[in-house]
């Protein structure tokens, strides 16, 4: 169970970083060729899809997988649903950590760049 757990968290820790690139260059690209990047709840909506997916699609094979490890279903099962929500919470605070430093950067003094957390642009007051 232990070997199961760690290959589903490395592997879901490495889908998380190319979430992190890809949300890092699509801003610098818009930016770039399109002279605006609007990003309103861009890092929540595609963490969300991101843990959405990823839960859906790595049980099948981590049963498998624990099946050829010599774990149990059980087991397998237990070490996918530990892993993927450790993986889930690094990666709620990775995306809101990325969301913060964004809005620091920005502090409104950028005319096209808004960069708000979905929570923001359905309950803000303004």
């Amino acid at each position: 169970m232990k070997t199961l757990l760690r290959y589903r968290l490395v592997d879901n820790l490495k889908s998380l970083d190319i979430l992190m690139v890809v949300l890092i260059a699509i801003p610098a690209l818009l930016s770039v060729f399109a002279g605006s990047s609007e990003m309103n709840g861009m890092t929540t909506m595609v963490g969300s899809v991101w843990a959405l997916v990823l839960g859906i699609v790595v049980l099948r094979g981590d049963l498998r997988l624990g099946n050829q490890f010599g774990v149990s279903r059980r087991s397998a099962f237990w070490a996918s649903v530990l892993a993927c929500t450790a993986a889930f919470a690094v990666g709620a605070a990775v995306l809101t950590a990325y969301t913060w430093l964004l809005q620091i950067l920005t502090n409104g003094n950028v005319d096209r760049l808004a960069v708000m957390d979905i929570y923001q642009v359905l309950y803000s007051t303004s």
